[in-house]
């Protein structure tokens, strides 16, 4: 077992890290541990092509906006994209705001 510390590292890489593929040793899902700082806005959520996710937030309130929509999600709430969806982002509160997507390829419908 091996402990990533997804917080540094998001904060290593501007806010974001991807635990996928060259940390896990496959391509059949992803994790993305995110933060917003304060004030922050329209960062990008695109799955893509092929490819689902689930956008989770953590804590505090963060603001959702696709084409046709806005919600907004207080902690422990989630939304899915699937294939090319796409969302922005935005933190409209005064501290910074945790948030996860977890991934993988390939649409598969449940009935």
């Amino acid at each position: 077992m091996r402990v990533t510390r997804l917080a540094d590292l998001a904060d290593l890489f501007g806010g974001e890290y991807v635990l996928g593929k060259e940390d896990l040793g496959t391509e059949g899902l992803y994790l993305v541990f995110g933060r917003l700082g304060p004030g922050e806005h329209d960062r990008l959520v695109l799955p893509g092509e092929g490819f689902e996710e689930i956008f989770c937030c953590v804590d505090g309130s963060l603001v959702f906006q696709t084409r046709t929509r806005e919600v907004v999600l207080e902690p422990g709430h989630a939304v899915s994209l699937r294939n090319l969806e796409s969302g922005l982002v935005s933190n409209p509160t005064g501290r910074t705001v945790t948030y996860i997507i977890a991934g993988s390829p390939g649409i598969r419908h449940c009935s």
